[in-house]
């Protein structure tokens, strides 16, 4: 939640996250109240207008391995998550533009509009919610 804090309030941000990374079982959403209270621990700021979506199918599988940080003008591949950085090697790789928005109508976009309902035959369960709203 702090990369949060140094984002304009000009600007979108999503989050796709999976079951597996939750320390909940997959439907279960009140998760939203704990993400919720993330935020509220580290800021009395509204935060930026951020939406959360948790993708994953019933045992928490997930269709993403890769994490992406994508912008209008580009963007980074990230070959480990932002907490893992600097802890073993990884991979980062600068998007042009032209990348980014691959990435986001090949992989992004799909999942964020439900586009994508299953993961190796098995049904994508998903859940999204605006961080600082209930």
């Amino acid at each position: 939640m702090s990369p949060l804090k140094s984002i304009s309030l000009d600007a979108r941000v999503d989050i796709l996250t999976s079951w597996q990374a939750q320390d909940c079982k997959v439907d279960d959403y009140d998760i939203q109240r704990v993400y919720q209270n993330a935020w509220k621990s580290i800021s009395d700021q509204t935060p930026p207008e951020t939406y959360i979506h948790i993708i994953g199918t019933g045992s928490g599988e997930t269709p993403m391995h890769n994490r992406y940080i994508t912008t209008n003008n580009g963007g980074i591949q990230l070959g480990t998550s932002l907490s893992g950085l600097g802890n073993k090697d990884s991979d980062i790789h600068i998007l042009d533009r032209d990348e980014a928005a691959g990435i986001e109508n090949e992989f992004i976009n799909p999942l964020i509009l439900g586009m994508r309902r299953q993961h190796k035959g098995n049904r994508l369960v998903t859940f999204s919610f605006m961080l600082g709203y209930n």
